[in-house]
C-alpha cells in the first residue's frame, strides 16, 4: 500500500513543487548512458520525472509505481507519452526485457521486510536480459540522517499552480532501526483542510545489502557514493548473473554430503560419501544439522547444485575441528569443480554469515589445513581470523 504522498489524488501533485531540485537523478542518467543500456525499467517511478528523462536520451523505458495518482501526475508531463506507466509492482515487470534495471531516491528503503525486499531483487533480476545491470541507493544507517531531517525538512509553504497556497511540515514519528518512520503534513490554506501522510523506511547496511544481492543472483560490480550525498548513501550496482543462492532445507542433506566430500578431498579430489559416513569425525558435520541451524545452496538457473555451505552447533562432548564454543557454529562448504573460480564460494560464504548474524548468532568458526591456501584466502577476505590450530590445521573465527 503506497503512503498517502504518493497515492492521494490531493497530495500526489505536490510532490514536484516540494522537491524541485532532482539532480539526484544526473547519476542514473550518466549510468544509463555509459552503461549502454536502451531499456530500462524505473521501479517506484513516482510522478516520472527520472524516466522522462531517459526516454529524452533515446531509451525505451518502462515505470511502474503502485501508486496511480503519482502516475498520473507523471502521465501529464511533456515527453510522457514516450513511456510505458505502470500502476503495479516489481511483479510486473517485463521478464528479460531491461538492460538496466533503476530504483532512485528512497524507494529501495521502502522494502520494510526480509521477504518483501528478496521478492522484490528476485523480480528486478528476472526482468533484467542475462547480465543486465540494476541500479539503486539507500542510506548509510551509521550516519544517521533522521537526526538532521527536522532541521532539514523545516516547514516551507508555497504558491501551487491551480491549488493555491500550500504548507508542508514534517515531524520523526519513531526510530525503531532498522526502521524509521517520519510523517508529512500539508495544510491547504485555501480550505484549512489538513492531510497527513505516514512513511516508514528501513535502513540496511552494505555488508546486509551486498549479501541480498548476492542471494537472488545479483553480482555486485560497484558501490559509490551518490553524489548529491557523498558520505551518506551507497549507489549499488549489480548484474544478473545465472545463478543464485537459496536457503538450504532438510532435502538438501544429499548436496550437504556431496559438498563436504568436495571439502574432505581438496587436496586429492573427492572423498567418496559413504567413506565420510563410516568417519564420525567428518560425518557429524551433516549427521545432525537442522536447517535452523543456517545452511545455503547456490543453484544455477536449471536447477543444477553448484555448491552448498552450511553452519553446525555441535557440543563440547563431541565437538568439531574447528570447536569454539557451543553456541558458536561452525563452517563448512564445498564447490562443485566446474563451478569453482566464478565466485560461488564467496557468494555462499557471504549470504551465509549475514543470514547467522540475522539469527543472532555472535560468531562463526571454521577449520583450514594450513596449506590450503585457496580456501584461506577466501576466509581471510571474508574477514576470518585464526585463534588457534593444532596440527596441520588451523581454527578460524569470523566475529559477527
Amino acid at each position: 500500500m503506497p503512503d498517502p504522498i504518493f497515492e492521494d489524488a490531493r497530495l500526489a501533485p505536490l510532490y514536484d513543487p516540494f522537491d524541485p531540485d532532482r539532480s539526484d537523478l544526473d547519476a542514473y542518467v550518466e549510468i544509463a548512458r555509459t552503461s549502454g543500456a536502451r531499456r530500462v525499467l524505473d521501479l517506484g517511478c513516482g510522478t516520472g520525472t527520472l524516466a522522462v528523462r531517459l526516454a529524452d536520451e533515446g531509451c525505451d523505458v518502462v515505470g511502474i509505481d503502485p501508486a496511480g495518482a503519482s502516475i498520473d501526475v507523471a502521465r501529464g508531463k511533456s515527453g510522457a507519452d514516450a513511456v510505458r506507466w505502470v500502476v503495479g509492482t516489481a511483479e510486473d515487470a517485463p521478464t528479460g526485457w531491461a538492460d538496466l534495471a533503476v530504483m532512485t531516491a528512497n524507494v529501495a528503503q521502502v522494502f520494510l521486510t526480509d521477504d518483501h525486499w528478496s521478492a522484490t531483487l528476485k523480480d528486478l533480476r528476472r526482468a533484467l536480459v542475462p547480465g543486465g545491470l540494476l541500479a539503486f541507493e539507500t542510506r548509510r544507517p551509521e550516519t544517521r540522517a533522521w537526526e538532521s531531517w527536522a532541521q532539514r525538512y523545516a516547514p516551507t509553504t508555497l504558491d501551487v499552480p491551480g491549488v493555491g497556497e500550500v504548507t508542508q511540515a514534517y515531524s520523526l514519528t519513531d526510530v525503531a532501526l532498522p526502521l524509521v518512520s517520519f510523517r508529512l503534513t500539508h495544510t491547504f490554506h485555501a480550505t484549512g483542510e489538513v492531510i497527513t501522510s505516514d512513511s516508514t523506511l528501513r535502513f540496511r547496511d552494505r555488508t546486509e545489502v551486498e549479501a541480498d544481492l548476492l542471494g537472488v543472483g545479483l553480482d555486485v560490480e560497484d558501490v559509490r557514493d551518490a553524489p548529491d550525498r557523498p558520505g551518506r548513501e551507497h549507489v549499488f550496482l549489480a548484474r544478473s548473473r545465472p545463478w543464485s543462492v537459496r536457503p538450504a532445507d532438510a532435502d538438501d542433506a544429499g548436496h550437504l554430503w556431496r559438498a563436504l566430500a568436495h571439502a574432505a578431498g581438496w587436496r586429492s579430489g573427492d572423498v567418496p560419501v559413504a567413506g565420510l559416513r563410516d568417519d564420525d569425525a567428518l560425518a557429524r558435520y551433516v549427521d545432525g544439522w537442522t536447517p535452523d541451524q543456517g545452511g545455503v545452496v547456490a543453484v544455477d538457473d536449471d536447477g543444477t547444485v553448484l555448491g552448498a555451505a552450511w553452519l553446525r552447533l555441535m557440543p563440547a562432548v563431541r565437538p568439531g575441528y574447528g570447536f569454539v564454543a557451543e553456541d558458536v557454529p561452525e563452517l563448512s562448504m564445498g564447490v562443485e569443480p566446474p563451478a569453482r573460480g566464478g565466485g560461488v564460494g564467496s557468494a555462499l560464504l557471504a549470504v551465509l554469515l549475514e543470514r547467522a548474524r540475522r539469527d543472532g548468532r555472535r560468531a562463526v568458526s571454521l577449520s583450514v589445513e594450513r596449506d590450503n591456501s585457496t580456501a584461506r584466502r577466501l576466509y581471510e577476505r571474508a574477514g576470518f581470523v585464526r585463534i588457534g590450530g593444532a596440527g596441520g590445521a588451523d581454527t578460524l573465527l569470523r566475529e559477527l
